[in-house]
């Protein structure tokens, strides 16, 4: 049986865990456009910084048996799916993360989370920039091009590496230094 049985067993299967989420990780954001070392270099900062945590779907679930990551809530099922989102929780959701690969079906899943959840803010993925509008149209809080934003960023790590550099600092998620949002009413004082 592998591995072998023993405290070396756990350590074995606590680097074979890392290794794999390392490799989805990286997957993902060498799908979403990133270079490999960007990629690698994001994966490393979101494990460390925001942990592995939240329910996961897919617009064409690889297949129906569970993750390995079971600690995890998880739901697998087609994410255009209203029965699906309804599952996932998609009525006291605060946000959700459409990135599938199709501007239509990330169109489509929008609008069915906005029609379930008004109050929800969406964050979707584009690939073509003409489909950036229809998803705001569609109730998108926010629309995100992978290949618009990498651009940017090289064109950024071109001219402004120092600046780059320190808002990726502030991101590490170090406990001396932080940005945060704070919202003020409009009679506040502030």
């Amino acid at each position: 049986m592998w591995p072998p049985r023993g405290t070396g067993r756990r350590v074995l299967l606590a680097a074979s865990a890392l290794l794999a989420l390392l490799a989805c990780g990286v997957g993902g954001y060498a799908r979403l456009g990133f270079s490999l070392p960007d990629a690698i270099y994001l994966t490393v900062m979101t494990l460390t910084t925001e942990g592995f945590s939240g329910a996961a779907g897919s617009a064409r679930p690889a297949s129906s048996s569970p993750p390995r990551w079971r600690r995890a809530p998880y739901l697998i099922g087609n994410a255009a799916s209203e029965q699906v989102l309804r599952r996932a929780g998609i009525d006291h959701a605060r946000g959700l993360v459409c990135a599938v690969d199709s501007d239509a079906e990330n169109v489509y899943i929008t609008l069915i989370a906005h029609s379930l959840n008004p109050s929800l803010a969406i964050v979707s993925r584009v690939s073509e920039a003409a489909s950036a509008e229809r998803l705001t149209h569609a109730s998108a809080s926010s629309v995100v091009s992978p290949y618009i934003t990498s651009g940017r960023r090289m064109a950024l790590l071109a001219v402004r590496p120092h600046v780059v550099d320190f808002l990726e600092f502030t991101r590490a998620g170090s406990s001396d230094f932080r940005i945060e949002e704070i919202r003020f009413d409009a009679g506040s004082r502030l």
